[in-house]
């Protein structure tokens, strides 16, 4: 399964690239209100898939909320899992990691990535 794509949940658009068992992705705000994604705050996550269909990494702040409190360290780890055996997800989610707030957050499926210029 090739995890490439974009996916949306907990406020967030997620853009997944895969290169093997490698995963790295970028996760923008996404706020009715805001801008442009990713004015608010972004995230940037990298990983390795395990043979349990379980992508652990750690993910750090590029852009750190406004109002950055110590309860948010701004980096950390990270587990996502995604159905086994299956030709294409449409749901990933996060179950575990240290941004206990986004624990049991379900990202669905967008599409593919946006083209590049």
């Amino acid at each position: 399964m090739d995890l490439t794509s974009t996916w949306h949940g907990g406020s967030m658009v997620h853009y997944f690239r895969q290169v093997g068992r490698c995963v790295w992705a970028s996760a923008l705000s996404d706020y009715p209100d805001e801008e442009a994604p990713g004015s608010r705050w972004t995230v940037v996550f990298a990983g390795r898939i395990g043979t349990d269909f379980i992508v652990r990494g750690e993910w750090a702040y590029i852009v750190q909320p406004s109002g950055f409190t110590t309860s948010r360290e701004g980096f950390g780890s990270l587990q996502i899992v995604f159905p086994a055996g299956e030709p294409h997800a449409t749901e990933l989610r996060v179950v575990g990691g240290t941004y206990a707030e986004f624990e049991n957050v379900a990202l669905d499926y967008l599409g593919p990535l946006p083209p590049s210029d």
